[in-house]
């Protein structure tokens, strides 16, 4: 969880800093546009695509990480009960766990590109 907030955060740092060398950013400042104003609806504007498109995997591995957390520290979910299926061998639940993982990473995926999509309407499939 902490290298997923630390990856976060970089992505987060290189967008914004590739944001404040645009000629917009540069543009709104000379306009007199206040440092809060120009963060917030230049800056942090553009550069949430980017971060959003970063959080679908972390969120992936976040969910990983939970089966790993759970049997460490004896936690009943579906993380555990996963782990003990693939210890006794039992096919039809690792089978079933496997499924839940991935579409719970997937659903994390598309609830990232949706919200990168809705962040800048240029990145919506289908327009040019």
């Amino acid at each position: 969880m902490l290298r997923s907030g630390g990856y976060l955060a970089r992505v987060t740092r290189v967008a914004v800093i590739d944001v404040l060398g645009q000629d917009y950013v540069r543009t709104a400042r000379s306009k007199g546009l206040g440092e809060g104003v120009v963060r917030r609806r230049h800056v942090l504007a553009n550069a949430l695509p980017t971060i959003l498109g970063a959080l679908g995997p972390t969120l992936g591995l976040l969910l990983a990480g939970s089966l790993l957390v759970e049997y460490a520290f004896g936690a009943p979910g579906t993380g555990k009960l996963l782990l003990d299926g693939f210890a006794e061998r039992d096919y039809p639940l690792i089978l079933a766990g496997v499924s839940l993982y991935t579409t719970l990473v997937l659903l994390a995926n598309l609830a990232a590109d949706v919200a990168a999509g809705l962040a800048d309407p240029r990145i919506r499939a289908g327009t040019r």
